[in-house]
């Protein structure tokens, strides 16, 4: 139990869309606050760890165990951001790691397209996107003052 906004609050399981994040987005829109968020891990920490999975080497180590209760995939994650984004277009976001989206470029760019309120900054997952350069080169020139570091 921890207290939000003086109200005591359960917040175990509490996903960024929850209702209750909206008095706190709105008061770091007043605040001209960004909010900066760790949103989901790299997908392979979701999937299957066999030969499939392009990150094993990682996922073993940092696997999301989808059989907890209030764990929920990386698809219904990025909904929760995207809901919460949609939904306060005065809070400015900031999400860390491409949004962990380096498996989806076109996924990231479709949100920055959608919403001029989101921006993500490019630290830790550098690694992921050098390895397509040029396309890497195409998405930093068209979004160049969405990325930060």
């Amino acid at each position: 139990m921890g207290m939000f906004f003086n109200k005591p609050v359960k917040a175990w399981g509490m996903h960024f869309d929850d209702p209750l994040m909206k008095q706190l987005f709105e008061a770091c829109a007043r605040l001209n606050m960004p909010v900066s968020i760790h949103f989901a891990d790299p997908i392979w920490m979701y999937e299957k760890m066999d030969s499939t999975n392009d990150g094993l080497m990682n996922a073993q180590n940092w696997r999301i165990d989808l059989t907890k209760p209030g764990i929920i995939g990386f698809d219904a994650l990025i909904t929760t951001l995207e809901n919460a984004v949609k939904n306060n277009p005065e809070t400015t976001f900031i999400a860390c790691h491409f949004v962990n989206l380096n498996h989806d470029m076109e996924k990231l760019g479709t949100l920055f397209d959608k919403y001029p309120n989101l921006y993500a900054d490019i630290s830790a997952r550098y690694e992921e996107s050098a390895t397509i350069p040029r396309y890497m080169k195409t998405f930093y020139e068209k979004y160049q003052d969405r990325l930060l570091y």
